[in-house]
């Protein structure tokens, strides 16, 4: 079989349709917003941040400093936003101060106000934010899914995730529930250390009491020690008080869901009682929720959580969004994010994103588009972000 080479620019195949202008994603266009329009933007100073200085994530909210240069990162950012403020005649509504991944101050404003901020001195650059939606539907049958990926192999082997930490950056969880019980999770961590003949480095509340965190975060128990809800500025992180759906739950049974559940005064393995157990069973949960009664998640939503994580220490951040229009890849600053993750002095944190909430090609909302796309694509931002390790499902 021979192939012919063809000159791409010689090919013509029509589009069938197109994204109506107000539907554009806004990191990638610029649609026509009315003056008094408000918008979620990132507004990105010239001083690069903390990891981009050249400071390793490893015990970087320990390193004297690293927490120096954020400070004097937050002190010109507090000065541009009196400009800022002077410029446009009224209080700035500061959402995030990011300084540790990205040196950005994320605010609400009109239209007019984000035309007036992008061209003024020390202003690298003024995008708006992208806004995701929760993936609503849950169902769990972890008991196959474990077998399918290997999890119970490594179990066999000692590996059950004790002394690791996993942030969960999602809808919250149900911190009731008895896949995440406190003395569950101790009575196998107390097994592990046993076995292991050495205690393990769990994250405990006086761990990060001192940390400049973005998140006043609060400890629920053992197994979930860290929780904070950055859309809502509060602890509140079940799935009562809004109607984000429970798949924040669904995501944290699946990464680590206890590995023993309680029965009358016994422990019992949870495989055999309720069918259910996450991959990494042992491992702590930090709940971050990004999507709460004040909406969400706006990219410095979850980038506010991301350098949380970074800062306690996790091993792992999973964020199961994404955008439902598949192909769109953002060209701004917080790709300079996962560059940075990526590379080899910021090697602890493993960033797992979805590959999208689109399903098959042909469920995509916009399959037109990308008619002349021969991988039929539906990967979806941030997970089309180049240094991002996104994950599809299997089935």
């Amino acid at each position: 079989l021979e192939l012919e080479d063809l000159d791409p620019a010689s090919l013509s195949v029509p589009k069938i349709g197109a994204i109506p202008e107000s539907e554009m994603p806004s990191g990638s266009h610029s649609p026509a917003f009315a003056p008094d329009d408000v918008l979620r933007v990132s507004i990105f100073l010239n001083t690069p941040s903390t990891v981009d200085a050249g400071y390793s994530t490893s015990s970087i909210g320990t390193n004297s400093a690293a927490i120096a240069y954020r400070n004097a990162l937050k002190r010109q950012q507090a000065s541009l936003t009196a400009s800022i403020e002077s410029a446009i005649g009224h209080t700035l509504d500061v959402k995030w101060n990011l300084t540790l991944l990205v040196n950005a101050i994320s605010a609400n404003v009109t239209y007019r106000d984000y035309l007036l901020i992008s061209a003024m001195k020390n202003v690298k650059a003024v995008e708006i934010e992208n806004c995701y939606t929760p993936q609503t539907d849950s169902t769990m049958t972890s008991n196959t899914s474990t077998y399918m990926t290997g999890a119970a192999a490594a179990w066999t082997e000692g590996y059950t995730g004790a002394g690791s930490r996993i942030a969960v950056i999602d809808t919250g969880i149900d911190p009731t529930h008895q896949s995440f019980a406190g003395d569950a999770f101790d009575y196998a961590i107390a097994k592990v250390e046993e076995e292991k003949g050495a205690e393990l480095d769990l994250l405990e509340e006086a761990d990060y009491a001192a940390l400049d965190l973005n998140g006043e975060g609060t400890y629920l128990s053992s197994k979930i020690p860290y929780a904070y809800n950055y859309v809502d500025g509060d602890t509140t992180v079940d799935h009562i008080h809004d109607f984000q759906g429970e798949h924040g739950s669904h995501v944290a049974g699946i990464a680590a869901a206890n590995r023993y559940i309680q029965s009358g005064e016994e422990y019992v393995d949870a495989v055999d009682a309720v069918a259910a157990v996450g991959m990494a069973p042992d491992a702590q949960l930090l709940v971050m929720k990004v999507f709460g009664a004040g909406g969400g998640a706006y990219d410095s939503d979850y980038f506010a959580a991301l350098e949380d994580a970074i800062l306690l220490g996790a091993d792992a951040a999973n964020l199961s969004l994404g955008s439902a229009a598949p192909g769109f890849t953002y060209d701004n600053a917080y790709q300079d994010v996962l560059n940075a993750l990526a590379s080899a002095d910021n090697e602890k944190m493993v960033v797992s994103i979805s590959a999208g909430n689109s399903g098959a090609f042909t469920d995509a909302t916009y399959t037109d588009l990308f008619i002349d796309d021969v991988n039929m694509d539906t990967l979806g931002s941030p997970a089309s972000y180049i240094n991002s390790l996104s994950v599809a499902s299997a089935d």
